[in-house]
């Protein structure tokens, strides 16, 4: 399974994570940003932030097959 991924930091914070059910992958996404001014100087630092939180959120998940499916039964 992904490992979940945050971050956070003066421009807010994220978190992805993801959870194994029965029958069910579940996906969590949450995403705070913090109201602040920033000088354009900052531009790449704050463009990264952005892009690290959504690479996190777009990571592929590969699901497998825990056991076989049951074979059709012939009618």
């Amino acid at each position: 399974m992904t490992e979940p991924v945050s971050q956070q930091s003066e421009l807010g914070c994220f978190e992805v994570s993801w959870k194994q059910g029965e029958q069910s992958l579940v996906f969590t996404r949450q995403f705070e940003s913090a109201p602040v001014a920033v000088p354009a100087s900052e531009y790449d630092r704050v463009r990264q932030f952005f892009l690290r939180s959504r690479m996190a959120a777009e990571q592929p998940v590969v699901l497998i097959r825990s056991s076989p499916a049951p074979a059709a039964s012939p009618n």
